[in-house]
């Protein structure tokens, strides 16, 4: 027998954004910055990581690291701009415009980006065992400055580069 008929009243994948407040810590975010939940709590104001804790890593959040790229914590995307020891609202998953860079080429639809510490997605090769973190839903010409495009990101990622 072959199924005509729809599961539900929608087609295809509906993506759920995932938003949270958090505090901005060192410095000013833009809207799009890729940031770095504090889990290390290299901030002064940092002092615990208790869920819920306004002192916590998981709501106050800095600008990325090589550790935190590389793996070892929770990174989001700016919805707004956000100044320092202020709070802010950013995207965990889901459509969000981010800056992306390339020093190479274009970014297109499908390709998978990596976070980087100036607080953008990056399209150029990256090392092993980076964690994909985006998926770009547009063409990016020749992004060789921060430009800001929509990428379906996701802090848990989608994968690690392998060789």
């Amino acid at each position: 027998m072959i199924y005509t008929g729809r599961a539900s009243g929608r087609t295809g994948i509906v993506i759920l954004n995932e938003d949270t407040q958090i505090i901005m810590r060192g410095g000013d975010a833009g809207q799009g910055d890729v940031l770095q939940f504090d889990l290390a709590q290299t901030n002064a104001n940092v002092t615990n990581n208790v869920p819920g804790d306004m002192s916590s890593g998981f709501a106050n959040v800095v600008a990325p690291t090589a550790g935190g790229v590389a793996g070892g914590s929770i990174l989001c995307v700016a919805l707004t701009a956000i100044n320092q020891d202020e709070m802010g609202p950013v995207r965990l998953s889901g459509l969000v415009s981010a800056f992306t860079i390339d020093s190479s080429g274009n970014i297109v639809p499908g390709d998978k980006l990596v976070a980087t510490t100036a607080k953008n997605l990056d399209n150029d090769t990256p090392t092993i065992g980076e964690r994909f973190l985006a998926i770009c839903q547009a063409t990016v010409t020749t992004p060789s400055t921060r430009t800001l495009a929509v990428v379906l990101f996701d802090y848990r990622g989608f994968g690690t580069y392998s060789a």
